[in-house]
């Protein structure tokens, strides 16, 4: 073995790297390839971490969406069933007259609580009575109403998308109906 004289200089510092020797070289380009093999596994790590921490979000607001909406349907049949056991109590005899409207729909104030309003209808779609009393309601004819006919049409109830409503305050609203029966089973 050939040994190498380390010159060291006289001020006493450490050996300068002399960059024209294979071994620093070498070295160099070691140091150079795990700086870059740790940049490139890095940035993988981050993509999938990225991507796992996407898809647990997704799940997580799949799952919350599910829970709302079985909520809300829970919510929209209790209502929906509240409504059918009112209108069975009710039995009108050769169609509602007003005065017997307003006496009816005194007896479904329990059902102010979950309704904003409860509105009686009349064959022919012009509201009879409801409750709260709303002034802008008298008079008004819904007979155009889609709900309105397929709750006419089916007998059966119905609660519609949201609707927009007529006159000043044009909001959306969903509509529960349910029809009224005569002793014979036709609407009422």
């Amino acid at each position: 073995m050939y040994d190498l004289p380390l010159i060291v200089p006289s001020s006493g510092s450490l050996p300068m790297l002399q960059p024209a020797s294979l071994k620093n070289r070498v070295a160099l380009f070691s140091v150079l390839w795990g700086f870059l093999l740790v940049l490139t596994i890095s940035a993988l790590s981050y993509g999938i971490g990225k991507n796992y921490i996407r898809e647990a979000r997704f799940h997580y607001l799949y799952d919350m969406v599910g829970r709302v909406c079985a909520d809300l349907d829970a919510r929209l049949l209790w209502r929906q069933h509240l409504l059918v056991q009112a209108a069975k109590q009710i039995t009108p005899q050769q169609g509602l007259a007003e005065p017997e409207s307003a006496r009816l729909i005194g007896t479904l104030q329990y059902l102010k609580g979950p309704f904003n309003s409860v509105v009686l209808y009349g064959r022919d779609g012009s509201i009879l009575a409801d409750y709260p009393t709303l002034s802008s309601l008298h008079g008004m004819n819904i007979a155009d109403r889609d709900y309105f006919r397929e709750t006419r049409q089916s007998l059966r109830p119905q609660i519609t998308g949201p609707v927009q409503t007529r006159g000043q305050l044009q909001r959306n609203i969903i509509i529960f109906t349910v029809p009224l029966k005569d002793a014979n089973g036709h609407f009422a």
